[in-house]
């Protein structure tokens, strides 16, 4: 499928493809190299290409997978915000800091990656491709006026904040996926330039439209922004939707459904991201079992096992063990 991408091309590509034996997955990490890359081990293959031009790169990724792959990668060192299209397939994925998600064909997601993050996604069998493109934060800031969540993406860019964002999926119409198709076909980061701006705007206006169907305008996404940093900070493992509600004095409804506006993740699912991650964090401190780092971290020690391993990809003597080997 792309085979237009064999060629040798200057600028950001992918490189550092390496298996992980202990864990059974494959890892590739994005960075600044000039050519591309392939990785093939026994339950299937990964060929990434890219190219740059007018620094934004754009890198296709075809993976093929003989058997259910849990595929293991790192961001660069430094952080990439990108706008996702998967072409073919589908990607069962979990971002730190975010949680899980799912992404199909003919969709596309805008996020932001912050440096050096470990994140898991889990493929079907059988082929799956997909394409990133590059923005830099003037590219956002031209849809702050159209999106008003779309500020506060910009700044978490901006600051470097070390947590994911993520907006919601979108299916793109017939007309972003013409040009998406046609960027794919072309395989140059020249036509990805000149038409950056239009595939954010169609897919900006795609998220406007759901915003209206839901009857959010600004002031839920400033209620949004606001509920996210109380979550943050609190750092509660017993917080519920209802505590949020009563302390900002709205409705679940409002909770709910301004947050998955802002971040592209529900409220449930950010809360129990933020209560795994703090459980790794318990994990790490080798002096502390791990019943005891379960219940500070306000799970059940069986809950918490089988948690653990579907959101890191490993038991938590796995992970001990591999960043002692680290």
């Amino acid at each position: 499928m792309l085979q237009p991408f064999i060629k040798s091309l200057p600028g950001h590509l992918v490189r550092s493809l390496r298996r992980l034996p202990a864990t059974r997955t494959a890892a590739w990490n994005p960075a600044l190299v000039s050519h591309s890359e392939y990785l093939e081990w026994d339950a299937g293959s990964l060929y990434v290409q890219g190219a740059e031009y007018n620094n934004q790169a754009v890198l296709f990724y075809e993976l093929k997978t003989i058997t259910v792959q849990q595929v293991y990668f790192k961001t660069p060192v430094e952080p990439l915000v990108a706008l996702w299209f998967v072409v073919s397939g589908k990607s069962a994925f979990t971002l730190e800091g975010l949680g899980a998600g799912e992404i199909e064909a003919d969709q596309c997601v805008l996020s932001y990656l912050p440096p050096k993050m470990e994140h898991f996604a889990r493929y079907e069998q059988g082929d799956h491709a997909f394409m990133c493109i590059s923005l830099q934060p003037f590219h956002i800031e031209q849809l702050c006026a159209q999106l008003p969540q779309m500020h506060y993406f910009l700044e978490h860019v901006r600051n470097g904040i070390s947590q994911t964002w993520q907006q919601p999926f979108v299916a793109v119409d017939a007309d972003m996926r013409e040009l998406l198709y046609e960027i794919v076909k072309a395989g140059s980061a020249s036509i990805v330039s000149d038409n950056t701006q239009v595939l954010l705007h169609n897919y900006s206006a795609a998220i406007c439209k759901s915003m209206q169907h839901l009857s959010l305008d600004s002031k839920h996404m400033a209620l949004a922004m606001e509920i996210k940093l109380f979550i943050d900070k609190a750092q509660r493992p017993d917080l519920s939707i209802d505590d949020i509600a009563r302390r900002f004095n709205t409705s679940d409804y409002s909770v709910k459904h301004s947050f998955k506006l802002l971040t592209g993740q529900t409220i449930g699912a950010y809360i129990k991201e933020q209560k795994l991650l703090f459980l790794r964090e318990l994990v790490m401190d080798k002096d502390k079992c791990f019943k005891a780092c379960a219940a500070e971290a306000g799970f059940h020690v069986d809950r918490a096992s089988k948690e653990f391993k579907d959101r890191f990809g490993m038991t938590q003597k796995e992970m001990r063990m591999r960043s002692e080997r680290w």
